[in-house]
């Protein structure tokens, strides 16, 4: 059975990104993969979106990672198109809120659409000393997630091993 992760990474992040790289020293390269996008203006990533699904539509199983920022795109697309499941990692749910403290202009800011939170097949993992998003926030707005997990861990996550481990029981080994 072919099967695809979709990572995407948090601000800041790319190729150096720990998640990412847990991801790619457990499973073969090409099962993993972490599309570029804009961490500045997201008005192209929304196209992003619809070119990965015709990518995803080539795989039997495919699951959605994002983190942080990325928790924001990994959300859009699997409410958007239909995949296996999705995980969601300390998820920035309204970037526009997030992301200003970082020197966004406000052009780029209210280019975010707002993001529905209605599929439930999605876990959730959130850092219980996050400094970044407030988690209690998150886990109100997807509620209706399979599942909450706590990690004792702040925003920047240092070990991806739970995620590693939900894979494994998702049936990615």
């Amino acid at each position: 059975m072919s099967k695809l992760i979709i990572y995407f990474y948090g601000w800041g992040g790319g190729e150096h990104s720990k998640g990412l790289i847990a991801l790619r020293e457990r499973f073969e390269k090409n099962e993993v993969y972490a599309p570029v996008y804009d961490q500045i203006d997201p008005k192209s990533n929304y196209s992003i979106l619809d070119a990965l699904y015709i990518k995803s539509m080539d795989y039997e199983k495919v699951i959605v990672i994002g983190n942080s920022l990325g928790g924001y795109w990994a959300n859009c697309f699997v409410e958007q198109y239909p995949v296996y499941s999705a995980i969601l990692i300390n998820p920035s749910l309204y970037p526009a809120e997030t992301i200003s403290k970082y020197g966004v202009q406000e052009e780029f800011l209210k280019n975010y659409r707002p993001s529905p939170f209605q599929n439930k097949n999605k876990w959730l993992f959130l850092s219980s000393h996050d400094e970044v998003i407030d988690p209690k926030i998150a886990k109100n707005l997807l509620s209706d997630c399979n599942t909450t997990s706590w990690l004792n861990e702040v925003h920047a996550i240092q070990n991806y091993d739970f995620m590693i481990e939900k894979l494994e029981e998702l049936g990615f080994e």
